[in-house]
């Protein structure tokens, strides 16, 4: 803060009007427009920067937050991504139940080999 301390705007700065779409998902698009001091200055896609933007190269610039939050573009544009499986992930799975299944069946029948046999007793 002490570093922009020297940075005196005047009042009549903060005066204009920003007139734009509401918020929405769509990363290509953006309509809108600043009223400041009797003058319009349309605002597009090539004059907004996106959440996570970073801009380089530049002295300094006048900045303005439209929306904040969940309402920005890229927080409404990132829903559940959906869970993508190879052809390998579907056969080893495919073939791991296979085995355990097989393995459960055979259980049993080893339980039967180790059971003592009793034979009637010799006459």
């Amino acid at each position: 803060m002490d570093s922009t301390l020297w940075l005196q705007c005047p009042p009549d700065l903060y005066t204009g009007e920003v007139v734009c779409e509401p918020p929405n998902n769509n990363l290509s698009k953006f309509e809108g427009a600043l009223m400041w001091n009797d003058e319009t200055y349309s605002l597009d896609n090539e004059k907004i920067l996106l959440r996570g933007c970073v801009l380089r190269n530049t002295v300094w610039c006048y900045g303005l937050v439209l929306f904040a939050g969940r309402d920005t573009k890229l927080m409404m544009n990132s829903g559940r991504t959906k869970f993508k499986r190879t052809h390998i992930d579907r056969l080893m799975n495919k073939i791991i139940i296979g085995v355990s299944e097989t393995s459960s069946l055979s259980s049993p029948a080893g339980e039967w080999e180790t059971v003592p046999v009793q034979y009637p007793p010799p006459c």
